[in-house]
């Protein structure tokens, strides 16, 4: 709870402090959706509400879509808590329609699960799943992206790690005079099907980076 006040006195210094300048009118909406968010996690969802309304009023001041979708989702998830399920669905259903048109990705698949508790609540079951399982599909997407890409970045990093180390041990041994390099040629006598297998491996243009040094 101290660190919630403490949230609170900070949220509206700021906004006290940028409410005296005109031209910073484009921070009201964040300050306020902030104090919203605090009053929300506290359970204070009168307070929520009213500074989740100023954030919307603000962010359609500047046209800011981002924002007006965000406070029309924190709104309607609040009303949601307090079982005003009309009030909820109308503001969700309009930050969804927004985020749809603007690809807030986030957002879309937030307002799909808070439609999909609306319609569980109505006890429309079908409807339910049915914005349950869009978002989970969804969320699926967003994770097998962002993993797919990372298990592609750390793929180049462990094979140009393994290269760098292979081309070291290479520049060591030819300044030893202990390599002796008769090409792949030799090997392809006796290992057709590896010869083949390598030809087409980043290990076959390793001595391109080697003799580049």
């Amino acid at each position: 709870k101290q660190d919630y006040h403490r949230a609170l006195d900070y949220y509206k210094r700021g906004f006290n402090i940028y409410a005296n300048e005109e031209h910073n009118r484009y921070s009201y909406s964040f300050f306020l959706a902030n104090i919203g968010s605090v009053y929300s996690k506290m359970g204070i969802r009168d307070s929520a509400l009213k500074y989740y309304h100023q954030s919307l009023f603000h962010a359609k001041r500047i046209n800011n879509t981002n924002r007006i979708a965000i406070a029309e989702h924190n709104l309607g998830k609040n009303l949601f808590a307090i079982k005003e399920l009309d009030s909820a669905s109308i503001y969700v259903q309009s930050s969804y329609q927004i985020s749809l048109q603007n690809n807030y990705t986030d957002l879309i698949m937030d307002n799909l699960f808070v439609l999909a508790e609306i319609e569980e609540e109505r006890g429309n079951i079908p409807k339910s799943y049915s914005y349950f399982k869009n978002a989970s599909q969804l969320l699926d997407s967003i994770f097998n992206e962002v993993e797919i890409k990372k298990f592609t970045e750390l793929q180049i990093q462990y094979y140009r790690e393994q290269e760098e180390q292979e081309n070291k041990l290479l520049r060591k041994n030819i300044d030893s005079g202990q390599a002796v390099y008769k090409g792949a040629e030799s090997c392809k006598t006796c290992h057709q099907a590896a010869y083949d297998r390598w030809t087409t491996s980043k290990h076959a243009r390793a001595f391109d980076s080697l003799f580049a040094v």
